[in-house]
């Protein structure tokens, strides 16, 4: 599993993409993760996410998640939901509960958060996720 931001992308693979439409980002990103045999899940303001023959767009979160180590913190996630379930479900789960903790937290102190507030936000946030609505 590879967790790279677009420059880090570029840098590993010699792929610029950054200029590329969403539709080429796509096609790139799953060429790419095919050629590799592993996971790729590109971040960005709407994460992508393939294991070379699917592709998955996860939408939310907000510029917060650009702080430095939240992405130390997807890693650990994505880790943690790795040991009871596929790769490709992990990151992105783990994209999904990332994004809304971030939205969660945003709503408390707008972008003055920092990674440790995420972190502490995240248990809350599957919490509401996971647990049913009672009536």
């Amino acid at each position: 599993i590879l967790t790279p931001h677009q420059s880090e992308f570029q840098s590993l693979f010699h792929i610029p993409i950054s200029d590329l439409s969403l539709d080429e980002k796509k096609s790139v990103l799953k060429e790419t993760a095919s050629q590799y045999s592993s996971i790729i899940h590109l971040k960005n303001v709407n994460d992508l996410i393939s294991d070379g023959s699917s592709l998955v767009e996860v939408i939310g979160g907000n510029a917060g998640l650009t702080k430095g180590g939240t992405g130390d913190v997807l890693a650990g996630v994505i880790s943690a939901l790795n040991t009871k379930n596929t790769q490709l479900h992990s990151c992105i789960n783990a994209s999904i509960i990332l994004k809304k903790s971030a939205e969660d937290v945003y709503a408390n102190t707008h972008f003055w958060y920092n990674t440790s507030d995420l972190v502490l936000q995240i248990p809350k946030t599957m919490k509401n996720i996971l647990q049913p609505t009672l009536s």
